[in-house]
């Protein structure tokens, strides 16, 4: 499978790129070869091109998750161009690895992986919710998350946006799951918990309106479909069905 980018937009089915060669290959489980090629700014390859979330709707899970990770290495390919030692020009490295190498300083680059927690937080019932702006613009409601500092582990990471976000403590934290978040090479890592209070205090940076939903309350504002943030909820609902 070719997967072809142009800006910050991809093309899938992929334009025709015979004769130039991809800036990065892998096997995927699924699919089997993928090939990325970065077509830049360049008007002249056809499309169609789309956000990679609108290619959720377009596409199977196995194809969208390759498009995913396709994009999360031509996103390291296009920030690691020289290096951060010595300021020399990186090339990829030869092998089974998957770094940049500096020919100055010997140094190796391997992708960036930016590690964040996202949370399902309940409260006699009802789910915590969290009023933020939506990366397309206008509102929306979802779960607390945020990045896992230096030193911390994911547990701890997630007690402090939660105190951090809206003022609150929690129990019984409990791994669901993660998923690869291309905006640009994030991994978020889901948990389920509940917590000890249910007065919130809101930063009013981050957070300006947060509140507890029952199940058949929720804002119609919720995270798109594929999304972890709305796996998280959904489960939750489910769960909530299951009690009642």
């Amino acid at each position: 499978m070719d997967v072809v980018f142009k800006g910050g937009e991809v093309s899938l089915p992929a334009a025709c790129m015979d004769g130039i060669a991809p800036v990065e290959t892998f096997d995927d489980p699924s699919i089997g070869p993928v090939r990325v090629f970065d077509a830049g700014d360049e008007e002249s390859v056809p499309g169609p091109f789309r956000p990679l979330r609108d290619l959720f709707a377009a596409v199977d899970a196995a194809r969208f998750g390759a498009a995913v990770r396709a994009f999360q290495l031509l996103h390291w390919r296009r920030t690691y161009r020289f290096c951060p030692r010595c300021g020399e020009a990186l090339v990829r490295k030869d092998g089974a690895d998957r770094a940049m190498r500096c020919a100055s300083c010997r140094a190796d680059f391997f992708p960036r992986i930016d590690v964040a927690v996202i949370m399902a937080v309940e409260f006699e019932g009802k789910l915590l919710l969290a009023e933020r702006e939506a990366s397309g613009g206008g509102r929306i409601w979802s779960l607390i998350a945020g990045f896992v500092e230096p030193g911390e582990t994911l547990e701890e990471a997630a007690r402090r946006e939660a105190m951090e976000e809206v003022g609150i403590e929690f129990r019984d934290l409990e791994y669901i799951r993660s998923q690869p978040w291309p905006y640009p090479s994030q991994l978020m890592v889901g948990f389920r918990a509940k917590a000890k209070s249910g007065v919130l205090r809101p930063d009013g940076a981050e957070v300006k309106r947060a509140a507890w939903h029952s199940p058949d309350a929720l804002p119609a504002n919720l995270p798109n479909q594929w999304s972890i943030a709305r796996f998280l909820i959904d489960a939750w609902l489910g769960a909530s069905g299951e009690r009642e």
